[in-house]
């Protein structure tokens, strides 16, 4: 906290429901060094009042650090999604379906790789080649389930539900970078 400039202190202050309360006790201590507040009594002013937390479809991150490891995060876990298509892919080549086994590996392989460069730094390109790709692969999805000669719930259940998982994902990324 001593670290920490007035502006910084008070921020802190307005927060310190989010703190352990040894934190909140320390940055009031050092508030109370400063003169930024005589006593406690003061934190009842508006501009030591907590925000309310507001509950959103895809929340405000305030720390650089944090919105950096969330970012990295959402990114390895598309990098474990292109795995599948990689290996669709392989299992096409082998049955002897090698055009259609060559794509899909090749669309795998470009979402790990777009991802990956994700993960090592953020563009708002990388994302929206990832949003372009979802694209393809969500219309080779419905031509297979669509082909498919029997309707299966589940199979379209499970599709729309990762596909929506994956546009949170990057609609959450692009939220980090503003």
């Amino acid at each position: 906290m001593e670290k920490l400039n007035d502006e910084e202190l008070t921020e802190v202050l307005r927060k310190r429901n989010l703190y352990k309360e040894e934190a909140a006790k320390i940055a009031i201590q050092e508030a109370q060094k400063r003169g930024l507040i005589q006593s406690e009594k003061d934190l009842l002013a508006p501009k030591f009042r907590p925000e309310p937390l507001k509950a959103r479809f895809i929340p405000d991150i305030n720390n650089p650090k944090s919105r950096n490891k969330i970012r990295k995060s959402i990114g390895r876990s598309f990098v474990i999604a292109g795995i599948l298509p990689v290996i669709r892919g392989i299992v096409k080549i082998n049955t002897g379906i090698i055009p259609e086994g060559l794509m899909v590996l090749a669309f795998g392989l470009a979402w790990i790789g777009v991802s990956a460069w994700m993960i090592r730094q953020f563009t708002s390109t990388a994302v929206k080649i990832l949003f372009v790709l979802t694209g393809v692969s969500l219309f080779y999805i419905i031509q297979l389930l669509i082909s498919n000669p029997v309707f299966v719930f589940l199979d379209w259940f499970i599709a729309a539900m990762l596909y929506l998982l994956i546009a949170y994902g990057l609609i959450f990324v692009l939220r980090l970078k503003r």
